[in-house]
């Protein structure tokens, strides 16, 4: 959809899940997976799979002083 939406809600779904070819939330993604969508549902499922193990998902915890979040994007950061 060429970003038309922007960060709309929802479109985690499709890639925490792996699902980015199928169902109505993968239709925000596109029809074909560009490999940077795989990528970045490979690394989500990662955090969350990891979290839900370990308690840890790979970024540091939230701290009110220092404010860090992790921002998934093409390549994902962690950052005030």
């Amino acid at each position: 959809m060429g970003g038309a939406l922007g960060a709309c809600h929802g479109l985690d779904v499709p890639l925490v899940f792996g699902n980015l070819d199928r169902g109505r939330p993968a239709t925000l993604i596109g029809e074909a997976p560009s490999l940077e969508a795989e990528a970045l549902s490979t690394h989500m499922r990662a955090a969350w799979t990891s979290f839900a193990a370990h308690g840890d998902p790979g970024w540091p915890a939230y701290d009110t002083d220092q404010r860090l979040v992790q921002l998934f994007d093409t390549r994902a950061t962690v950052t005030a």
